[in-house]
């Protein structure tokens, strides 16, 4: 990622960050905590790919007990429901990566 106010990590834009490596990548401060151990992963997709699958559960459960037609949501639901699927992505990915057991 590019943006210089976009977490290298998880994804989110976030207005603060941690600048490391160069090329210079920016991490959000709920990431910049597993600094060390972002440092040693070479290959991020299978962290990525591990998150997901936590993903398509949080998800599923808002579905059943929200309904899966978006278009019959409300605003506030459906806003919720991206809420859900974005901390969930996160939390997800910085749980895998704070595991320290490599989805490999």
């Amino acid at each position: 990622m590019t943006d210089d106010h976009v977490c290298h990590v998880c994804g989110v834009a976030r207005d603060c960050g941690l600048g490391f490596d160069k090329p210079l990548r920016w991490l959000c401060v709920d990431c910049s905590m597993l600094i060390d151990d972002i440092r040693k992963i070479k290959r991020m997709d299978a962290y990525e790919h591990r998150a997901l699958d936590k993903v398509d559960d949080i998800a599923g459960d808002f579905a059943a007990e929200h309904g899966t037609d978006m278009a019959a949501m409300d605003d506030l639901t459906r806003r919720m429901l991206w809420k859900t699927v974005v901390q969930g992505y996160g939390n997800a990915l910085r749980g895998a990566i704070r595991s320290n057991d490599a989805p490999f």
